[in-house]
C-alpha cells in the first residue's frame, strides 16, 4: 500500500489515529503470516522467527483489544 503514497501523505497517515493502526497491523501481518504458512505447511519455523511471531501474535492481541476487537 505505502508503495503508491507520496512522502507526505506518510505523514498524513501516521497522524490519523486509524490509518496508524493499519500500517502496524500489516506491519504485524508480514511477521505472523510466513511463520503461520510454514507451520500449517509442516515445515521447520527457525526459532528466531518463531519468536517474532509469537511477539508480533502479542502485540496484534494488544492491538486488537485496544480498538474493543479482541474476543472474549
Amino acid at each position: 500500500m505505502l508503495q503508491f503514497v507520496y512522502l507526505g501523505q506518510v505523514v498524513q497517515l501516521m497522524v490519523v489515529n486509524e490509518a496508524w493502526d493499519m500500517i502496524e497491523l500489516e506491519d504485524l501481518i508480514r511477521k505472523i503470516s510466513p511463520v503461520r504458512n510454514d507451520a500449517a505447511h509442516f515445515r521447520i519455523v527457525p526459532i528466531k522467527q518463531l519468536r517474532s511471531c509469537q511477539a508480533a501474535c502479542e502485540e496484534l492481541k494488544t492491538l486488537l483489544s485496544a480498538n474493543g476487537l479482541a474476543a472474549g
